[in-house]
């Protein structure tokens, strides 16, 4: 466009100058055509310059002068005005909405051991909640999330989901857990319940329209409820454990937009904590967890994803007297549909 503008302007005929003001009107404009909103009036300028041009009584030399300097000035303004509008918002990237609020289900499949040592510091039975006590390996588990980009390289993330089992097993062996003492070839029911929140800081180190590198840190509020009963003959067995565990986390995520439509982002996460919560109350553990997902964003505020993440837990705490250590593991796919505006 600026080419030819300055190709118009040098022509000395008035029929060429008598042209700059037809280019000018003919120029499309708005979001649909070659210009964008902001060159609507450069469109004007080169009309009314087309008109007063032609209309002028200087001699020859001025004009031709006049022709050439005002197209060297458009082509100049046309060039920085085109680049101009095609830098979009940081909320309008692939990348960056400024509000995705979601859902979805994760299919898990879980690996759970548990001891717990007797008050008077006997070694509780290593156990195998699945193996041994009959929990379901694989489980279906409601997720839902909210991320808040609340400036340009500024996130917070929260996000929350929950898993409750039951089972029931015979006893193929002695089961020391706790203070409870479960013989041999007894019906035995468990349970295990997870509850986790999730809150978490992102800031980007690199953040563009096709790519983001960010560090966060963030805390999940880990509560776990676990217990073992059965009826023995002679009265009911039952031993119970829970607590309510922050597990601290710093975390390297990132994305990539291979188009406006369809992104991928993925993360990695560790921290091993170790605390004291009294003369005899202790909590240690590690977490680890990793993630990859890819979307798309199917309508304009309506993005699919599917992926796939890791999270493992190793936390012990010490609670009256009784030590009880839980590794709780699960992996695998996930499928969410988030709200984006």
């Amino acid at each position: 466009i600026a080419l030819h503008v300055a190709r118009i302007a040098a022509d000395q005929s008035p029929g060429g100058l008598r042209e700059i003001g037809r280019f000018g009107r003919r120029l499309p404009v708005g979001r649909g055509g070659v210009l964008g909103r902001g060159q609507r009036r450069i469109s004007l300028l080169l009309a009314l310059a087309g008109q007063t041009l032609t209309t002028n009584k200087r001699n020859g030399d001025d004009l031709i002068r006049s022709a050439i300097q005002f197209g060297i000035l458009a082509a100049v303004l046309l060039a920085a005005q085109a680049r101009g509008d095609d830098e979009r918002h940081w909320s309008e990237w692939p990348l960056g909405n400024r509000f995705v609020l979601g859902a979805g289900a994760f299919m898990a499949s879980l690996d759970t051991k548990v001891r717990i040592d007797s008050s008077n510091g006997i070694t509780g039975t290593q156990l195998d909640f699945e193996q041994n006590l009959g929990l379901a390996e694989r489980k279906g588990l409601p997720i839902a999330f909210l991320q808040w980009r609340f400036a340009k390289r500024h996130q917070l993330n929260l996000s929350y989901f929950k898993l409750d089992r039951v089972g029931t097993e015979i006893t193929q062996a002695e089961i020391r857990f706790g203070d409870a003492v479960f013989q041999t070839d007894l019906p035995v029911s468990s349970l295990f319940d997870i509850r986790t929140t999730s809150l978490a800081y992102h800031y980007s180190l690199v953040f563009d329209e096709r790519k983001e590198l960010a560090l966060g840190v963030g805390l999940a509020i880990e509560d776990i409820r676990l217990g073992l009963s059965s009826n023995s003959g002679s009265g009911i067995v039952d031993e119970q454990s829970d607590t309510s565990t922050p597990v601290p986390t710093f975390t390297l995520t990132g994305g990539y937009a291979f188009t406006d439509k369809f992104t991928v982002r993925g993360g990695l996460g560790y921290l091993a904590v170790e605390l004291e919560l009294g003369s005899e109350d202790e909590l240690s553990g590690q977490v680890f967890e990793a993630g990859v997902a890819f979307y798309h964003q199917t309508f304009p505020n309506i993005r699919f994803g599917l992926g796939y993440s890791v999270f493992d837990l190793d936390v012990s705490w010490t609670d009256k007297g009784k030590f009880t250590d839980v590794q709780y593991n699960y992996h695998g796919p996930q499928l969410t549909v988030g709200v984006t505006f």
